[in-house]
C-alpha cells in the first residue's frame, strides 16, 4: 500500500498539494487520525483507504479541524457496517429520543423516530448514496445528527398539517348538500375561494371544534352556521380573494 501521505496527497486536488507537501509531519499526523478513529470505535471496521480519501476531499487547510472518530463512524454507516449501525445507536439514539420528546404532539413513539432517522440517514438510492455519507467531517457528528433530527421533526410536523387540511376539506365536503340551493350557489360561482376561506376561518378563528360538534348535531344548521361565520370572515379580511357580487 501507498505511504499514507502519498494515498492523502493523491485524492487532493492539485491546487491544494503544494500546502500539505510542505508539512515534515504529514504521515504521522494521518497516522494520528487514523488511530483516533481506531481508538474511538475499536469494533468498526476502519478502511484506510477510503478514510483516507474522504479526509482529502473534504480539508480545508487544517487536517485537526476534522473529527477522525466521527468521520471513521459516519464512513462505516454509510458502507451498511452493522457494528457502525451499533455504535451509532449507542452514540447518538439520546439524542434522537430528546428531538421527538420536544414534539409529542406528532404521534411518534421514540422508536419510531429512530428508524425514521436511520432510514434518512442509512438508506441510499441507485442515484444518490446514504446521506450520512455527506458529512463533512468538519463539525462534530453530534451536531449533525441534531440537525438532521431537527428536520425530521420538521418533515413529520408539515406531513400533519397537511393532512389537517385534508381534513378540512373532507369537512366541508361532508358539510355540503346538493339538495340545498346555498351550497349549490357557492360551489359553482364561488369554488375554490370558499374552500380556502374555510381553511382560514378554521386556522384563525379557531372554530374548529365548535363546527366539528354542530355537524355531528345536525348537518343542515351547521352548514348555515358556518357560512355566516364564513361571510364575516371575509368582509373582515378582504385578502381571501373572494370575487365580488355582481
Amino acid at each position: 500500500m501507498l505511504e499514507l501521505c502519498d494515498r492523502f496527497l493523491s485524492h487532493l486536488e492539485p491546487s491544494r498539494r503544494g500546502d500539505f507537501q510542505q508539512l515534515a509531519d504529514l504521515e504521522a499526523r494521518l497516522r494520528a487520525m487514523l488511530d483516533a478513529a481506531r481508538t474511538a470505535h475499536p469494533a468498526v471496521p476502519l478502511d484506510e483507504a477510503h478514510f483516507l480519501d474522504a479526509v482529502a476531499e473534504r480539508v480545508e487547510d487544517d487536517l485537526g479541524a476534522i473529527h477522525a472518530a466521527d468521520l471513521h463512524l459516519a464512513l462505516a454507516c454509510a458502507r451498511g457496517e452493522p457494528a457502525a449501525i451499533a455504535a451509532f445507536d449507542q452514540a447518538h439514539g439520546s439524542e434522537l429520543d430528546l428531538a421527538i420528546a420536544g414534539s409529542p404532539g406528532l404521534g411518534v413513539s421514540k422508536p419510531e423516530f429512530r428508524q425514521l432517522v436511520r432510514t434518512r440517514l442509512f438508506v441510499g438510492a441507485p442515484d444518490r448514496p446514504a446521506r450520512i455519507a455527506s458529512y463533512s467531517g468538519r463539525g462534530t457528528l453530534r451536531a449533525w445528527v441534531r440537525v438532521t433530527a431537527a428536520r425530521v421533526v420538521i418533515d413529520l410536523s408539515r406531513a400533519r398539517d397537511d393532512r389537517e387540511i385534508l381534513a378540512d376539506d373532507a369537512m366541508l365536503a361532508r358539510m355540503a348538500s346538493p339538495d340545498d340551493p346555498e351550497t349549490l350557489l357557492l360551489q359553482t360561482s364561488y369554488g375554490a375561494h370558499v374552500q380556502a376561506a374555510f381553511r382560514e376561518a378554521l386556522a384563525r378563528l379557531s372554530v374548529r371544534t365548535a363546527l366539528v360538534s354542530r355537524v355531528g348535531a345536525d348537518e343542515a344548521d351547521a352548514l348555515r352556521r358556518a357560512l355566516a361565520e364564513l361571510e364575516a370572515h371575509q368582509r373582515n379580511t378582504p385578502s381571501t380573494g373572494a370575487p365580488a357580487e355582481g
